[in-house]
């Protein structure tokens, strides 16, 4: 089993997106605490998953799909076992999506303090 680090580094653009849900950026948030520290990758269970949201299998594959999406993250089958692999983009493939647009109000700023 993959551990879970306590805190994970998350892209702001990522967690401050309006059109995802709370679900979704729950999930990504918790993908950037099972990464790898050399890779963008982790290897959790739908299962796994689901028990650290507090929610459903269905939900977790729903909050995937909205990520895939917005190509924040990609999963890939490895083998017959019915593990995934989960590469996480952090971002930078969402920037390039086409409908991100930061002038029409897609990117949320946050105040200066």
């Amino acid at each position: 089993m993959q551990k879970l680090v306590k805190f994970g580094v998350v892209d702001k653009d990522v967690v401050g997106h309006p059109e995802l849900s709370m679900g979704a950026k729950a999930l990504y948030s918790l993908l950037c605490c099972f990464k790898s520290k050399t890779l963008d990758q982790c290897f959790p269970s739908n299962t796994l998953l689901a028990e650290h949201l507090g929610c459903n299998e269905r939900s977790v594959t729903r909050y995937f799909k909205e990520l895939n999406e917005w190509g924040i993250t990609s999963r890939r089958q490895t083998g017959y076992d019915s593990r995934y692999i989960t590469s996480i983009h952090h971002g930078e493939k969402m920037r390039k999506h086409p409908t991100w647009n930061p002038k029409e109000g897609r990117q949320l700023s946050l105040p200066n303090k």
